[in-house]
């Protein structure tokens, strides 16, 4: 799980996601956090632990290669590229989670997950030639999880999929002292919409036009263009009040200078405020539906597009703090939230910008003249498609890096 915020100032976002990924070229931290992350006690499986570390340095480096060469290049090639970059840090990510069975030479020999773990709906694809809009060209460009004889998903994308941990947004907390005038701040990583688990992929058809409106970072996008994304603007704002029992005389046979002791609250309480905004009745309606999940979940107002609701959760002295269901929440590169509609079909963003590079770099690869002849005619799609590709060139390896150190990095200017 994601369990920690590291914010990091830079002119430079991208420069920086790449040079904390680079520090896991380092073998001997990298060994060390695969002794953690796995169990495995010191002195035990160093020979195994070393090479899987030096696999994880070569997979990132390819993939750092691959996202430079996808920014020197235009459409033509683009999307393919970036496919192969997400596809190499996604083999970072695996050989980090994964044991030594899922070693790239061990990988080799088994032969069991040697497929991209996605089929393309090729007769889809090639109307996409005939599309007029971004609406009509990405709707037609639809993908599916691979399986066996026996129905199994195999390849990539499903053994990917079972290394992730639900993304994490930031959270601000205000937090008070019961009848104190001050009160300090913290951030919270908080986990977004829960995985899927993989069972519930297979047979189910992936729309990239489904996908691309759940993607906080093309919202502007899309509405400029008329379209209604399925996730919407919002906030969310929290406060933690501790309240104390009070306060011991001190005892006299305490020397002198001797601080009190550190007071622990007698209780701790909880106050979410959530803000969403754009809902049309449907929207409003479906999200209420959805929060009934946790009865603490409280409406507070509601306007023609807009709704307020109340979280509220409190906890005895020493225990910690259980809200149970928490709104779905996915935030872009600058912080700002966007609330899920619909969790229960929603992909996480890693696994929703791997399904779109795969179905854009096959078109682009194996149906050159369907790709090159939209992108060069469409000026809509391909602003559109640029824009995407944009955002995966610089949020992905943000998103992959904090799934491999367990830290959610908030890098702004």
């Amino acid at each position: 799980m994601i369990r920690g915020v590291r914010e990091i100032v830079s002119h430079d976002p991208t420069r920086e996601i790449w040079k904390h990924l680079r520090l896991l070229l380092n073998i001997d931290g990298t060994v060390q956090r695969l002794r953690q992350l796995h169990k495995i006690p010191e002195g035990e499986q160093e020979g195994n632990l070393k090479k899987q570390a030096r696999q994880i340095g070569y997979c990132l480096r390819q993939a750092e290669e691959y996202f430079q060469a996808s920014e020197r290049v235009e459409l033509a090639t683009r999307p393919l590229l970036l496919y192969y970059g997400c596809v190499s840090l996604l083999q970072a990510l695996i050989l980090t989670k994964k044991d030594g069975t899922f070693s790239l030479d061990a990988s080799r020999r088994s032969g069991k997950h040697k497929h991209h773990g996605l089929e393309l709906k090729r007769g889809l694809a090639e109307a996409a030639a005939k599309a007029r809009g971004s609406e009509e060209f990405f709707s037609s460009i639809q993908c599916a999880c691979h399986t066996n004889s026996r129905g199994e998903p195999v390849g990539l994308f499903p053994v990917a999929y079972s290394c992730l941990d639900p993304p994490a947004f930031v959270l601000r907390a205000e937090i008070q002292d019961w009848g104190r005038a001050f009160h300090l701040t913290r951030s919270d990583p908080t986990a977004c919409a829960d995985i899927q688990p993989l069972a519930k992929l297979v047979g189910r058809d992936f729309n990239c036009w489904e996908i691309l409106k759940t993607l906080p970072d093309l919202y502007s996008t899309l509405v400029q263009g008329g379209v209604r994304p399925s996730v919407k603007p919002g906030s969310v704002t929290r406060t933690v009040v501790n309240y104390y029992a009070p306060s011991p005389p001190h005892a006299a046979n305490v020397a002198p200078g001797t601080p009190p002791p550190i007071p622990t609250p007698q209780r701790t309480v909880l106050t979410d405020n959530f803000f969403v905004n754009h809902l049309s009745d449907p929207e409003k309606n479906a999200l209420l539906e959805v929060w009934k999940r946790n009865s603490r979940i409280r409406l507070q107002d509601q306007f023609p597009s807009n709704i307020h609701v109340v979280l509220e959760a409190e906890a005895k002295e020493g225990q910690p703090i259980d809200t149970g269901y928490y709104p779905d929440i996915v935030e872009d590169l600058h912080g700002p939230k966007h609330f899920i509609v619909d969790p229960d079909a929603y992909l996480p963003e890693p696994a929703s910008m791997l399904v779109i590079t795969y179905c854009l770099g096959m078109l682009s690869r194996y149906f050159p003249d369907v790709w090159m002849a939209v992108t060069d005619s469409r000026v809509e799609i391909a602003e559109v498609t640029n824009t995407l590709l944009s955002v995966i060139q610089r949020k992905f390896p943000n998103l992959i890096l904090d799934q491999m150190t367990g830290i959610k990095h908030y890098v702004h200017i």
